[in-house]
């Protein structure tokens, strides 16, 4: 059977080479009998990836949960009531991957390799029932598209 392709980063190699930022979008998505125990999952999750990107070591890089309150447009909270006994509450999520290369084309996708990866390992890592996380398409930002600043830390 046909699967659509899974991409995980799509760029031209000169936008490769020149991000100084990649952004990578998370979608989690936490299955409760009330909103109030979802929302407390999700932080909890939340925190997970912010603490294990900071001490995940990648080359000429580093990885960071942006705010849940910047001003980014790097999250968006749904709470969806699926039925009198459960509830689902969706977090989107943007985790930055601020490069340090010297606009090296192997030295950029190097690092973007090495986060896409951590991003899929912590994703399909063991979660309690009832939680469930999607990596999704990353986007670059280069020189000219980056934000003038980009807001990154824990969940509070």
């Amino acid at each position: 059977m046909f699967n659509a392709a899974d991409i995980r980063f799509k760029a031209a190699g000169r936008q490769t080479a020149q991000a100084l930022y990649v952004h990578f979008p998370l979608c989690l998505r936490v299955h409760r009998p009330a909103a109030v125990q979802a929302l407390a999952d999700a932080r909890r999750v939340i925190n997970q990836l912010r603490e294990a990107a900071e001490e995940a070591d990648f080359p000429n890089a580093r990885l960071s949960v942006l705010d849940l309150d910047a001003g980014t447009g790097a999250s968006e909270l749904t709470i969806e009531q699926k039925s009198q006994r459960e509830v689902r509450l969706q977090v989107l999520l943007t985790v930055s991957l601020s490069l340090q290369g010297d606009d090296i084309f192997w030295v950029q996708a190097a690092a973007i390799a090495a986060a896409s990866d951590f991003l899929q390992n912590f994703s399909l890592r063991p979660h309690d029932k009832g939680i469930e996380i999607d990596v999704q398409q990353a986007r670059p930002l280069t020189k000219e598209a980056a934000p003038s600043e980009v807001k990154a830390g824990a969940v509070v």
